[in-house]
């Protein structure tokens, strides 16, 4: 703002300055320009350069032309930037022209001709389009334009589209043929059509076909709407009232070749006066960043760095000074309680406590918001963590008057006890209103009582609560009222009559199966968002995070309340895949990898199946569902017998059929006319199919007496439906893979991982390739010119890439030759790179950035032909470890082999050894018995084992047993309920149960709530609890509970063991001596 009050200010009193030696003929010239440029001299000190190189003709009219000439003036008067910026160093170029578009109906009138020429002459138009629809000709004109200062070319494309959009097909076929120019392009005119619904308002429907076909169109074309302020609707049909339609017809479109040229381009849709159609004004600039002014902002930012930091930088250590000075004061006060000066130095120091403290607040509550941009472009829990713990504290649940009612509750009662009727479809059950965010949506019947009552209802809340309805800004919807009936109502309410568009917050609101139609603004949002993004130069890796983040967000909105069409999915899969390939909605794109590969798990990849596509598809959702949810029954009374898959055969009535129908009841029977409080009792079966079923109900899976029964979704361990269990439920999957954590691995850079990724699944599009498709016609390595190009030859059997490969293996200390193939390659680096210390992480990025660089100079040595030698591009895979790792603390044991690793790499590293962790076993209470227990599992079979100590720490006895395979989880907990009723027979009375995993201390304990399948056994664990008289529960470190451990180890699958100290095996004795004290 203070750049362009400057520009104006110096402006006007430039023509003040310049206006008598404009006007005035009498004075001399020369005493005219050195009066003026004595003063100007002052105001402007630049201008000062011109004085001793500008030398004025006698001739006024030759001095004009010389200044004009050398960009001092514009035509009318003015100064060009040129005036105030003479430094040529720091020359501000800014080469400005219009074009203008205007489809103008009846051009032979007087009328519109005048205002052809105002327009003209008002904007200082330098191209003009005019459309005028009575000259039969094509759907466009097409010419190139050359600007004389630049020598630069641009394309324009002038267009009227015909109403028919079988017609139009032919234009958007033209311009699909002219893209292949990659020229800058600006297409500007009538299109006849829109881009989604939102860009009309009154008239017909639009047919989404319609629109589907310009947006394809232009996303082939690579042109998108240029920035554009004005109008919002470019056309209207002159009518008035409910006749009245307006739509936005008119656009200016351009591709990224224009977008990088002239970036300071600006559409104006300018008011239709006299037309129909608004008049399309671009205002195309092309700016030199170098300029001055650029360069002021630049050292204003850093002169407001250096403020903040020296303002805020500190502002924890000054809130600390600021404390102990406070402190020392205040110590000095209690000394000297009569000292004025060190009263006024108390207050002061206060005052400045309290405002560093606030300072520290508002910083740390602004952090809170962006720090998730710090840690890099990917995103990461810290930011949902804490945008949702946001949203805790700025949630409101409910409000209530003074009598503690709430808004909802005022409305049921209302309706129930007659101060509103109920909607006729509101009764059953009872629906008064909905609520949603800020919104509310109240229910009633159209009468006038029922309007007295409800406003009489808000008005009363209003009051108690201090939020009261804005009348003014509501509206009320009718359904099958009259007129006169919906006019008195809205007068009597002071609202407005609403007319309901069926939307709600974007989404669709209806009661039937969404079709392709209705989720047209879900597929005009995406192709919107896909639109701005085109003209970025975006990464694969940043293509991702906008397709996880903004996309896919958006789907998810929808998919939380319908279930999209299978076109519609179809639809925005092929959006997202092309963008992410092609960075734009282009159908020539070639697609590296599949989508379902790139949706698939990091850890998988697809091995192909030998059944073919029609059999997958004959594959039910609905069946795969059914298997997935499990009843587990307490009292039956919640439960359907015969329609529900509470049993392990599914749901018994598609089966069996009828025919089981008949021993018990009807087909709405409940389990509970089989189940009573001591258990299963059916009655005896008069069919053979239910035979089986009541042998089969002990082995089902039961709760503990509770009031209901519980269903639970068993690919959640929670037992809740969420959609991340639901997909990996019933997607398809795939042969995992050895390289995932080596791609994939912490910290690393999106780019280069993603480039990594695409190697590892042998999906670069290297010159083998590129001949499969037919798009060469032969490969040969450009790196070595030796050997033609693939993947394994790239990496890293060229000679060229070899020797930077080497490069790499030789700063890590590896004597490894590269093998044979790149998939070899990668299974040695995930067999020898895995870990979590910071030596395997830096190996792994290594790799990451030594793929990424290789890629990288391949590519440039094609498109751009610039060569870097082998130890050039090692150097700079050693700067992006440095730049990465710098940052960071890095830790290591003190050997020579690592210290020659990390000066290899140019990082500091801390060497000093790690302190001495003793882990002592500590004895319980006098009387107490210690009880250590733990669980293994694996594919083949899972153990559970239990160690008796005594007080002292003395092992007492032991127990252990193996079973078929569980998850570890309920195999520890099976451990705990076999120690439990061991002890009980044993006549123990005082007990403390240790086991390594804090999952089971908290659910044993009741401080977290307990698995769905792990709800069977606790009922049978929390049973026993009333047999001690004591009983605790306690986290115990894994070195401490090796006994438990080797036990759960020891035996095989339905075998029981005990033993007793003279008994132990002799390896089980070593580790229950050694637990006693142990040293890490």
């Amino acid at each position: 703002m203070s750049s362009k009050t400057l520009a104006r200010s110096g402006a006007s009193l430039i023509r003040r300055l310049f206006n008598p030696f404009l006007h005035q003929k009498s004075s001399s010239s020369h005493d005219l320009f050195l009066q003026s440029s004595e003063i100007s001299s002052k105001l402007f000190p630049s201008f000062s350069k011109f004085q001793t190189s500008l030398h004025l003709p006698e001739s006024d009219t030759e001095t004009l032309k010389k200044v004009d000439s050398d960009g001092i003036l514009y035509p009318h008067g003015l100064p060009s930037l040129r005036f105030f910026l003479p430094d040529e160093s720091l020359f501000f170029l800014l080469i400005m022209f219009k074009v203008g578009v205007w489809n103008i109906r009846g051009f032979n009138s007087l009328a519109k001709q005048k205002e052809v020429k105002d327009l003209v002459s008002l904007h200082q138009l330098d191209i003009l389009g005019l459309v005028e629809t009575k000259v039969h000709q094509d759907q466009q004109i097409h010419c190139s334009v050359e600007l004389l200062a630049t020598k630069e070319i641009f394309r324009l494309s002038v267009v009227y589209a015909r109403n028919s959009a079988i017609c139009r097909q032919d234009l958007w076929s033209e311009l699909r043929m002219l893209s292949a120019n990659s020229e800058p392009w600006l297409v500007a005119g009538d299109f006849n059509t829109v881009s989604n619904s939102a860009e009309k308002l009154g008239g017909n429907l639009i047919h989404f076909n319609n629109c589907e076909s310009f947006l394809r169109a232009m996303d082939d074309a690579g042109l998108f709407d240029l920035k554009s302020i004005g109008m919002k609707f470019t056309w209207s049909n002159l009518q008035h009232g409910g006749a009245c339609i307006v739509s936005k017809l008119d656009r200016v479109l351009v591709n990224v070749a224009w977008q990088g040229l002239f970036p300071g381009s600006l559409a104006d849709f300018r008011p239709p006066r006299l037309s129909d159609h608004s008049p399309l004004l671009v205002s195309v600039g092309k700016a030199n960043p170098s300029g001055p002014r650029f360069q002021k902002l630049k050292l204003v930012k850093r002169a407001l760095q250096a403020w903040s930091k020296q303002k805020f930088g500190i502002i924890s250590e000054s809130v600390l000074s600021v404390a102990m000075s406070l402190e020392d004061t205040q110590k000095a006060l209690l000394l000297d309680p009569s000292n004025t000066h060190l009263q006024n130095l108390e207050s002061h120091h206060r005052t400045s406590l309290i405002d560093w403290q606030h300072r520290e607040e508002s910083s740390l509550r602004q952090k809170s918001r962006v720090q998730w941009l710090q840690l890099g472009d990917s995103n990461s829990k810290f930011f949902y963590s804490t945008v949702q713990s946001r949203r805790a504290i700025n949630r409101i649940s409910h409000i209530v008057d003074d009598q503690g009612n709430a808004l909802s509750h005022k409305l049921d009662a209302g309706a129930l006890t007659g101060l509103f009727s109920l909607h006729p479809r509101c009764s059953s059950p009872l629906v008064t209103h909905l609520a949603f965010a800020d919104d509310l949506f109240i229910f009633s019947k159209a009468d006038q009582s029922s309007a007295a009552g409800i406003k009489s209802l808000l008005l009363s809340f209003g009051l108690a609560s201090g939020l009261n309805v804005n009348f003014n800004k509501s509206a009320i919807f009718f359904a099958g009222v009259s007129r006169p009936n919906r006019e008195s109502i809205s007068s009597f309410l002071h609202m407005k009559e609403g007319h309901w568009s069926g939307r709600y917050l974007g989404a669709p609101l209806s009661s039937s199966r969404l079709s392709y139609a209705d989720c047209n603004p879900l597929i005009s949002t995406f192709t919107r968002k896909l639109s701005a993004w085109k003209s970025s130069s975006l990464s694969y890796a940043g293509r991702c995070e906008l397709i996880k983040i903004v996309l896919n967000g958006s789907t998810l909105y929808w998919c939380s309340a319908f279930k999209l069409p299978q076109a519609v999915i179809f639809r925005l899969e092929q959006l997202m895949s092309r963008f992410l390939w092609a960075g734009s909605d282009s159908s020539k794109v070639i697609h590296k990898v599949s989508w379902a590969k790139v949706c698939s798990p990091i850890s998988e990849v697809k091995v192909p199946s030998p059944c073919s596509w029609a059999w997958r598809g004959i594959l039910g959702v609905r069946s795969q569902a059914e298997n997935l949810i499990l009843h587990l029954i307490d009292s039956g009374l919640q439960t359907l017998l015969w329609l529900e898959p509470w049993h392990p055969t599914g749901i018994l009535w598609n089966r069996f059929g009828q025919s089981i129908a008949t021993d018990i009841g009807n087909r709405l029977s409940l389990v509970s006319q089989i189940r009573n409080r001591a258990g299963w009792c059916p009655p005896v079966p008069h069919c053979t199919p239910l035979i089986a079923i009541w042998d089969s109900l002990s082995n089902l899976h039961s709760l503990r007496p509770v009031d209901s029964d519980k269903v639970v979704w068993t690919p959640d361990r929670r037992g809740q439906f969420t959609l991340r269990s639901a997909w990996n439920a019933i997607r398809d999957h795939q042969q995992g893979v050895s390289w995932s954590a080596i791609v994939w691995s912490k910290p690393g850079v999106p780019r280069f991982s993603f480039i990594l990724w695409m190697a590892a699944r042998g999906r670069l599009l290297t010159q083998d390739r590129l001949v499969k498709y037919g798009m060469l016609a032969r490969s040969m390595c450009i790196l070595c010119q030796i050997h033609p190009e693939n993947e394994t030859h790239l990496f890293f059997q060229c000679p060229y890439s070899n020797e930077v490969w080497l490069g790499i293996l030789h700063k890590h200390g590896e004597t490894h030759i590269p093998l044979a193939t790149w998939n070899e390659e990668l299974d040695w680096i995930s067999h020898n790179w895995h870990g979590r210390d910071q030596l395997a992480k830096i190996k792994r990025f290594s790799l990451s950035v030594t793929v990424y660089l290789i890629w990288q100079e391949r590519n440039s040595r094609i498109f751009q032909h610039s060569f870097l030698p082998p130890d050039a591009l090692i150097r700079k895979a050693s700067d992006r470890v440095q730049l990465r790792f710098s940052g960071l603390p890095l830790a290591s044991s003190d050997t020579c082999q690592n210290r020659d690793f990390f000066s290899a790499w140019g990082l500091n590293a801390d060497f000093s050894p790690k302190p001495l962790i003793c882990i002592k076993w500590h004895p319980p209470e006098e009387g107490t018995i210690c009880l250590n227990i733990a669980g293994v599992s694996s594919d083949a079979r899972s153990g559970w084992g239990c160690l008796f100590r005594d007080f002292k720490g003395t092992a007492s006895f032991a127990v252990a047993g193996a079973c078929s395979p569980l998850s570890s989880l309920l195999a520890e907990l099976e451990a705990a309920l076999r120690g439990l009723l061991f002890a009980r027979d044993a006549g123990i009375r005082h007990l403390i149960v240790l086991t390594s995993s804090q999952t089971v201390v908290g659910c044993l304990s009741g401080s977290q709530e307990w698995p769905w399948e792990c709800w069977p056994i606790s009922s049978k664990i929390e049973e026993l609890f009333s047999g001690f008289l004591s009983l605790s529960f306690a986290l115990s470190n894994p070195l401490a509970n090796r006994g438990a451990t080797f036990l759960a180890n020891f035996c095989i699958i339905g075998h029981h063991m005990s033993w007793t100290p003279i008994s132990f095996p002799c390896a089980l004795s070593s580790i229950v001596e050694d637990e006693l004290v142990t040293s890490l």
